[in-house]
């Protein structure tokens, strides 16, 4: 009886949350483990798709009929800031000094039957403003008009 009894004594387990100092010591295990799970691509529900995409690099090397661009694409919402901040986005793409020759910005549609006015008027229902910005490594060399034509068609 007396062994046990010493038995009992060596052992004491502490039941709760670990105190501060453990715990900026070392991690957590589960925690190390979610750590590990996302960096190797797990822990989200995406689509198979998506997940075998995970990892690729999104630049290629280019090729004899390649041309690299910087494309940005955001949306603004067109709420009363948002129209006025599509108003004053319009303005800017308009202003002095866009062209190659100094003269001001012009707008242009898939066609030469495109009117800046029926640009600019609002649409009813529209909820968003989608703004792509494109700009290819050799611009200068480039029609831009017809560039963007084709890059839209």
């Amino acid at each position: 009886m007396a062994e046990s009894d010493d038995r009992d004594d060596e052992f004491r387990p502490r039941i709760g949350r670990r105190r501060r100092g453990d715990r900026d010591r070392s991690q957590l295990f589960v925690a190390q483990m979610r750590r590990a799970i996302q960096n190797y691509g797990g822990g989200r529900r995406t689509s198979s798709a998506a997940r075998s995409k995970r990892g690729q690099i999104a630049v290629r090397a280019p090729h004899a009929q390649s041309r690299r661009c910087v494309i940005k694409a955001r949306y603004v919402r067109l709420n009363a800031n948002g129209m006025k901040a599509a108003r004053l986005h319009l303005a800017y793409l308009e202003r002095d000094g866009v062209e190659r020759d100094g003269a001001p910005g012009r707008l242009y549609g898939a066609d030469d039957a495109f009117t800046a006015e029926a640009f600019r008027a609002p649409l009813d229902g529209e909820k968003r403003q989608f703004r792509f910005i494109v700009s290819p490594e050799d611009g200068h060399r480039l029609d831009l008009k017809e560039f963007a034509r084709e890059f839209v068609r």
